[in-house]
């Protein structure tokens, strides 16, 4: 499955379409992803390696990379996982891995095509995610897109895709 968007593509994740060292660099980088929960300084290549094969082989994710459309460049992951058909929900997660791509609209557009496939091929109603507040430029991007913060739990935010894509 592929996902074809403006700036990026989401394509599977696939060890050998992508570069495991860029990949770990990023999950080591923890000054720069410093919000993302799986960044340790001492992630090891067998551990993502593990990882990679771990949510591919599961049947309640959809784990892809994000590529630049122009370039090719891998330069994030985005997945679905804990997809529930009969809650018709599932948690989002995302990571544009180099800064120096921060701020390009690639996470924004990511999502987007996530949301959609979710929508209109899994039949899912509700998206979930897991943010730091102090993350602002995250929780600026996700208030952009309409997710909401879940009253009862300050690190979680909701969206409700019927309200959402209206016009899908």
């Amino acid at each position: 499955m592929n996902l074809y968007g403006k700036k990026i593509t989401l394509n599977k994740m696939d060890l050998r379409s992508i570069d495991l060292d860029i990949y770990l660099n990023w999950l080591r980088d923890v000054e720069n992803n410093k919000y993302i929960s799986s960044v340790s300084s001492n992630y090891s290549k067998e551990e993502l390696i593990h990882y990679i094969n771990e949510k591919n082989t599961d049947t309640d994710t959809i784990f892809m990379g994000i590529f630049a459309k122009d370039t090719g460049a891998f330069i994030g992951t985005i997945k679905l996982e804990k997809i529930n058909t009969t809650e018709k929900s599932a948690w989002l997660g995302i990571m544009i891995g180099d800064p120096k791509n921060y701020g390009k609209g690639f996470g924004s557009e990511a999502i987007i095509l996530l949301l959609a496939y979710a929508k209109n091929s899994l039949k899912l109603g509700k998206v979930i995610l897991g943010v730091n507040p102090d993350n602002i430029n995250a929780v600026n991007l996700y208030n952009k897109i309409g997710f909401k913060f879940d009253k009862s739990q300050s690190n979680i935010m909701v969206l409700t895709l019927s309200e959402f894509f209206t016009d899908l």
